[in-house]
């Protein structure tokens, strides 16, 4: 309910690996299938859940009044499905690299330890989530509220708005992302028509200079109220700007302005490692050629220059520090949530003197809360319960085997506060 895929479930994975392991069937295939919305009838729902409230049981009631939002428009839905992984394909690929021996027909690769069961669950797991991400259909609602929540405090111009969509809409293309009709066939109608509705949902403000009553001289600013929903739809095509975003945010924090691809991995790895659980791992592209591709399109957007002499060496133009901003600017409100997160942690650690703690979603959100009232926080799109619950469970999980846990703490809030750093 945050408008991204939630982790996998395991258990359910297991299960159908069982019933096949006692024979149930000789093969099965897991299909990936995409549901995107241009809007969610559900908002002031997910709106509270994202606030810290429980989320509401269905009732007959609810059904009653629904009949009231059938009448309303909402756009489009969009369903897409991708090429179905075939377990005994799965199974083979995952045996090949543990250097097992394969069967003639692959009827006695069934017997499966537990730890190579759990292995190929994973595996499943992640293919099958990054083909869902792959086919995310990218909608003018998610790219103006990335665009309006990473502008400054001031808010944007209607010009300074398009510029940013355009930059978003420009990496897109050049990685073969599917968009939205409305984008495809009049992107500028649409981006006004998204603007508009959000203006008639009060969720944006729109504020003129001195006495010029012309869109080109308003600007517009998100109601602190209502960020947390921009952020919801923002989610719907952060997977597949999540490679520039990762890149963007590696070359700001290499600090300087000429660098090898090679500099940039440790740093890709990194971030990738300490957003592990938000995204599933690309396990199908290694991180070099994700690195590539993305350097690929910032220099066709003019973001960097190829070096004259050096090989496989870039230069980070005047003009293109801003864009990658723009671009990493995208995973800010995460990384402030996993910060309030470690931070949680080590306040409690500290206070009841064994540093060993497991805190729960909704403890975590009010040391959030206290912290955006204190100003360490910019966006209050950065407390979001369910963020807090996978950042929770991430965090239990890398602790297994740390025998001190506030140094762990301690070292996990000084990298995150040094990739903060480049993005305020």
């Amino acid at each position: 309910r945050t408008g991204r895929l939630l982790a996998p479930k395991m258990g359910m994975l297991t299960i159908l690996l069982n019933a096949w392991r006692n024979g149930a069937c000789e093969d099965m295939a897991f299909v990936p299938v995409y549901l995107g919305y241009d809007r969610v009838p559900e908002e002031g729902a997910y709106l509270h859940e994202a606030r810290g409230g429980d989320k509401a049981p269905e009732s007959f009631k609810q059904l009653v009044k629904a009949r009231k939002l059938l009448r309303a428009r909402y756009g489009r839905i969009y369903v897409r499905f991708g090429q179905p992984l075939q377990l005994s394909d799965a199974l083979a690929e995952a045996r090949a690299e543990a250097g097992l021996p394969k069967g003639p027909s692959g009827s006695d690769d069934r017997p499966l330890r537990s730890r190579d069961a759990a292995a190929l669950s994973a595996r499943i797991a992640a293919r099958t989530l990054c083909s869902i991400n792959r086919h995310t259909v990218v909608t003018a609602q998610g790219l103006v509220a990335a665009a309006l929540l990473s502008s400054p405090a001031q808010g944007l111009s209607l010009a300074a708005l398009n510029e940013r969509v355009d930059l978003y809409l420009n990496y897109l293309l050049s990685q073969g992302v599917e968009l939205a009709d409305t984008l495809m066939l009049d992107r500028r109608h649409a981006i006004d028509f998204v603007l508009n509705d959000f203006l008639r949902q009060k969720w944006v403000r729109r504020r003129y200079r001195g006495d010029a009553h012309t869109m080109t001289e308003a600007r517009y600013r998100v109601r602190s109220g209502r960020r947390q929903m921009l952020e919801y739809y923002k989610n719907g095509c952060l997977p597949v700007l999540l490679p520039a975003a990762v890149a963007g945010l590696a070359i700001l924090a290499h600090d300087a302005f000429q660098f090898t691809a090679e500099q940039l991995l440790p740093l890709m790895t990194e971030i990738e490692d300490r957003l592990a659980g938000e995204f599933p791992p690309d396990v199908d592209h290694p991180l070099n050629w994700r690195l590539r591709k993305a350097l690929k399109a910032f220099m066709g957007e003019a973001i960097l220059m190829p070096h004259p002499h050096l090989p496989d060496t870039y230069r980070l133009t005047a003009a293109g520090r801003r864009g990658l901003t723009r671009l990493a600017g995208l995973l800010k409100p995460l990384l402030d949530s996993y910060w309030i997160t470690v931070s949680a942690h080590l306040q409690a650690g500290a206070n009841n003197g064994s540093g060993k703690v497991s805190l729960s979603a909704k403890q975590i959100h009010q040391t959030g809360k206290r912290l955006f009232k204190a100003g360490r926080i910019d966006g209050i799109e950065a407390l979001s319960l369910p963020i807090f619950q996978s950042a929770a469970a991430h965090y239990q999980l890398r602790l297994k085997g740390v025998d001190d846990p506030m140094t762990f703490f301690q070292e996990e809030a000084l990298g995150l506060e040094r990739l903060l750093a480049h993005l305020s």
